[in-house]
């Protein structure tokens, strides 16, 4: 599928059965809207890996789900059975009373089963396709949600009548109410404003190829995604008086946004401070200070200005302070970072690169995470992946060549891309050290069930496993490559070559899901859980003793949230049950 006239018609007729599942898993309208966004532009960057057109709306669910469960656990605010009420439903259009009664007896495992067969109409081959299940799992699990409504809907203890006993009036009643529900919830389509507008924001935004890279557009959807994911009941800081009274910060950023941030931790204790040096200030500097950094470039009216940096061999975390002139940094929305914590987004244009890489990357859904000082000054801090673990010193260079940033004033407009964009030409090339004394990659190699947990690598601030993942593969003819891609036969440097289709399209990985916790039972929040069926998992230790750690690998992705749940909630991590449930367990002591 190509054609995205096509591919906009079908998102919109399948966009009422995308809202029911986002919405049966996620609490409000507005994270349903983030991960259908999200879907929707998953779904148009690799549409050239689907195998049959006719499979697109299971295909669609089962990114949707991934997308959900996604938002559920950066935000650490997976829904429990007290927490299952629905706000924007009414009586009319989806008898929420009704369902609510039904679903609040079942576990979240029944639930998206419940909505895909009965409300979805998907059949349990397909369900079991999109959850990742074999069939005969969905099947029990049906057969195990109808038993559990019929044990908690209705008192046991019914009148008998001379034709039928309380047995059969009870079985009577639930099926006329299930019926009368799953009938409402079958014939209503409606989508809430907020829905539809991100949604026709997103396909009107959509590059005109698809499968392409989708940089130009993330510019645009990652602002309104952090726009969106403003804390519900939380005022805007408009700006920092504390920070504002402490300019210059430079050298010193560390420690005002080190734990607002979504890797937080103490960098000030280990990151280097850049050199300063005597020389003409710029206008945008403090007056009070007699030195100025030696890493600054200035540029149509904005400063740019490293501060402090630290690497620990698979990340480079830099600080940089940003000075514009014409100013609007105080009007900057925050967005939850975690540990109910929040901070602002700077969007880079550009590329980046270090000595020991072979060729620059793009800043794809890359931003500045930090605080306005004042109205004219933001600081905040960069992390950029490195491809490959390194303990080489190096030098980082970086080509920058927009920004954008939102404003609070526009959250409610209907053009969501960012509120300012301004484009010009900053390079700085910035050194930094490898810390090689706490930061480590381990080497595992442990298998079972054809899983194998490769090594992992740990710093004071993020922990990263690989594991590699069972798939089975199936050949991929040239006729498939090009009908799927619409390269035409012979036609020479194509955007996706055959044999990169045919390595992509040509492997289907089995569910994995990783769940890190420390010696106490602390459990890591993931910040990509979705990839870990690729193998790769990133954690951020938020500043918890990771001296030892232990590792559960599990088969599906449900199984690592239901015990991230209780953790999340307060009760603890079983880390007995899970050891058992895990199909590889191991524990790393580090010290």
């Amino acid at each position: 599928m190509q054609d995205k006239d096509a591919f906009c018609q079908l998102i919109r007729l399948y966009t009422p059965n995308m809202y029911k599942v986002a919405k049966a898993i996620l609490k409000n309208d507005e994270d349903a809207a983030d991960a259908i966004q999200e879907t929707v532009l998953t779904c148009w960057e690799k549409i050239n890996t689907l195998q049959k057109d006719n499979y697109f709306k299971t295909w669609l669910i089962r990114i949707l789900i991934n997308h959900c469960n996604t938002i559920y656990r950066q935000k650490s605010r997976i829904i429990s059975d007290a927490e299952m009420t629905e706000p924007s439903y009414t009586e009319t259009n989806y008898s929420s009373v009704e369902w609510q009664e039904f679903l609040t007896c079942l576990d979240e495992k029944y639930r998206i089963l419940i909505l895909l067969y009965y409300v979805e109409g998907f059949k349990i081959r397909e369900i079991a396709e999109i959850l990742q299940l074999n069939e005969k799992t969905v099947s029990g699990r049906l057969a195990s949600a109808r038993d559990k409504m019929e044990k908690n809907v209705y008192p046991k203890n019914l009148p008998s009548t001379e034709q039928h006993s309380p047995e059969q009036l009870k079985g009577d009643a639930i099926m006329n109410k299930f019926n009368h529900t799953i009938k409402h919830l079958q014939n209503n389509n409606e989508v809430p404003p907020i829905v539809m507008e991100k949604l026709e924001h997103t396909l009107d935004t959509l590059p005109s190829c698809a499968g392409r890279h989708r940089h130009s557009h993330i510019w645009k959807t990652c602002a309104a995604a952090a726009a969106c994911m403003i804390l519900a009941g939380s005022a805007i800081c408009f700006a920092n008086p504390a920070l504002a009274a402490k300019l210059p910060l430079i050298g010193k950023i560390f420690a005002e946004i080190e734990e607002t941030v979504t890797f937080p931790g103490n960098y000030s204790s280990k990151a280097s401070e850049l050199s300063t040096a005597e020389k003409e200030k710029p206008k945008t500097l403090s007056d009070n200070s007699d030195e100025v950094p030696l890493y600054t470039i200035s540029a149509d009216g904005i400063t740019i200005t490293a501060s402090e940096i630290y690497c620990d061999g698979l990340s480079v975390f830099l600080t940089v302070q940003i000075s514009h002139e014409q100013g609007g940094f105080s009007r900057i929305p925050e967005h939850y970072t975690g540990k109910n914590s929040t901070a602002a987004n700077i969007y880079l244009c550009g590329t980046w690169q270090t000595e020991n890489m072979s060729e620059p990357q793009e800043f794809t859904n890359t931003f500045l995470e930090g605080s306005a000082a004042d109205d004219n000054t933001f600081i905040g801090m960069l992390k950029l992946n490195l491809p490959d673990f390194s303990q080489k010193n190096s030098i980082l260079n970086l080509n920058i060549t927009g920004f954008g940033w939102d404003e609070v004033t526009m959250i409610d407009a209907e053009d969501i891309s960012e509120s300012h964009h301004i484009e010009s030409q900053w390079n700085l090339n910035i050194p930094f050290n490898i810390d090689a004394d706490t930061t480590k990659e381990i080497q595992i190699d442990q298998s079972a069930k054809g899983y194998t947990l490769e090594k992992i690598f740990v710093s004071p601030y993020q922990v990263i496993t690989y594991v590699d993942v069972p798939y089975t593969e199936r050949e991929v003819t040239r006729e498939e490559y090009e009908e799927k891609t619409g390269v035409e036969s012979g036609a020479s440097d194509p955007d996706l070559s055959y044999e990169a289709y045919a390595e992509m399209a040509g492997k289907e990985y089995r569910e994995c899901s990783v769940v890190v916790c420390t010696s106490d039972g602390e459990v890591l929040t993931p910040v990509n859980p979705t990839d870990s069926i690729y193998g790769k998992t990133v954690f951020t230790t938020s500043g918890k003793d990771v001296s030892s750690l232990e590792i559960y690998v599990f088969e599906s992705f449900e199984d690592a949230i239901k015990y991230e749940k209780s953790s999340f909630q307060g009760n603890g991590f079983d880390m007995e049950a899970a050891r058992k449930d895990a199909v590889i367990h191991s524990i790393i002591p580090l010290k």
